[in-house]
């Protein structure tokens, strides 16, 4: 999954040039990397940097039928923070607790002021995006898989935006795959810090294949605009989002249009349907294909 964090989006044909600002009384982003199997646990603990962590094992159970399984479970920073495991089973566990695979990653963000701007408060677009599956290959695999995301309001614990995923196979529930994709807009206020924590877990015993991974997405409302001194401006242009050390920011990137973090077909179709001024001279003519053309050549940082 590619989804963005920007420090700030600039508006369309706007290049938003604001330094990254230190984020170190945020504190640093943690990450865990568990596993456990009937042979033991592997567990990385809560560490400042991503980290991953596997297993793998063959066995023959007391009645001589053999059986195998693998997993790995990542909690993966830089750009895309991404929780994510994946394991597999031949045969049936020999244990009733079966073999899991867990990622986790909690890390906090703030709005802030770029050059002295007073508003008080900011809308966000922000989005959760999961998705858990299990894939049988008997007719008696038994597989659980989940997704979590949760965003909480900046200065309170309250949840802003949450999404959960679950799957599952066994010999009375089969729902092999489960997701959640949402986006939504909401206010914050300046200054505060909010907490973000994504869960990736997946549990399997017997012939079943599980795969989880969750990832959100936070910025700043690039159509939001406020009036000020006979001045209108942006949101995006006057504020940033600052998060926990060791979660890369990403700048904006002017010829993605459509904000998924990708330069493709997709952003030139959004170019060629709205026709914007992507120039900012009032109107829509060849140097606006001409700028965005350079840009879309140019890609992303």
């Amino acid at each position: 999954m590619k989804i963005q964090y920007h420090v700030c989006m600039a508006v369309l044909g706007t290049a938003c040039l604001a330094p990254l600002v230190s984020a170190q009384s945020l504190g640093t982003a943690t990450y865990r990397a568990f596993v456990s199997t009937p042979e033991g646990e592997s567990d990385t603990g809560f560490l400042p940097v991503p980290t991953n962590t596997s297993f793998s094992y063959n066995g023959t159970d007391s009645h001589g039928n053999t059986y195998s399984y693998t997993g790995e479970a990542y909690a993966t920073g830089g750009r895309v923070p991404l929780a994510d495991i994946q394991a597999a089973a031949t045969g049936r566990v020999a244990s009733l607790s079966g073999a899991a695979a867990e990622a986790t990653i909690s890390y906090a963000y703030r709005v802030m002021p770029i050059a002295g701007s007073t508003r008080s408060t900011v809308p966000l677009v922000i989005s959760v995006a999961g998705k858990a599956a299990v894939s049988a290959s008997s007719a008696f695999a038994e597989g659980y898989a989940l997704a979590e995301s949760i965003v909480r309001r900046p200065g309170s614990s309250s949840i802003l935006v949450s999404g959960f995923a679950a799957a599952q196979i066994n010999t009375i529930s089969n729902n092999p795959s489960n997701s959640y994709n949402f986006t939504q807009s909401v206010v914050v206020g300046v200054g505060s810090t909010g907490q973000i924590s994504i869960r990736a877990r997946g549990e399997l015993f017997t012939d079943a294949e599980v795969s989880a991974t969750a990832d959100p997405t936070i910025v700043i409302d690039p159509d939001a605009t406020y009036e000020e001194d006979g001045q209108t401006y942006s949101y995006a242009d006057e504020f940033m989002i600052e998060y926990s050390e060791t979660i890369e920011q990403w700048v904006a990137c002017a010829a993605d249009l459509n904000g998924d973090g990708v330069l493709d077909f997709f952003d030139v179709s959004v170019f060629v349907t709205d026709r914007p001024d992507y120039d900012g001279d009032g109107g829509f003519d060849f140097f606006d294909l001409s700028m965005f053309l350079a840009d879309f050549s140019a890609g992303c940082p």
